[in-house]
């Protein structure tokens, strides 16, 4: 039971990360705020561990697979920062200047 009902926890959290919460759902966040902002920054630390894992492979579709990801770890980032403030979000800037340095979202260099 205690899975499930983190697992729906964490689809409300994805779903307010894209954009998408309604009030109910928004409503049902704010009520565990601290759940909120643990789950946002479980969700960027293991978007950021794909991120690292998927950079290393080569083959047709990895520049897509790399975009996506930074697609999402911007979005769960943006989302930590509205939620939990800047302080959590801090964590998460070293991140951005590791792609800045090695190159664009797709991981090429400009």
């Amino acid at each position: 039971m205690f899975e499930a009902l983190s697992l729906d926890f964490e689809a409300l959290v994805a779903t307010d990360a894209a954009g998408e919460a309604n009030a109910m759902e928004l409503s049902r966040l704010e009520a565990d705020h601290d759940a909120w902002v643990a789950t946002l920054r479980r969700m960027a630390a293991e978007t950021d561990e794909a991120l690292q894992r998927i950079r290393r492979l080569t083959g047709p579709e990895r520049d897509q697979v790399v975009a996506d990801l930074s697609e999402e770890r911007q979005r769960v980032v943006s989302a930590l920062r509205r939620v939990g403030g800047e302080d959590y979000a801090l964590e998460f800037d070293d991140h951005d200047a590791f792609e800045s340095s090695n190159g664009n979202a797709n991981g090429n260099a400009n």
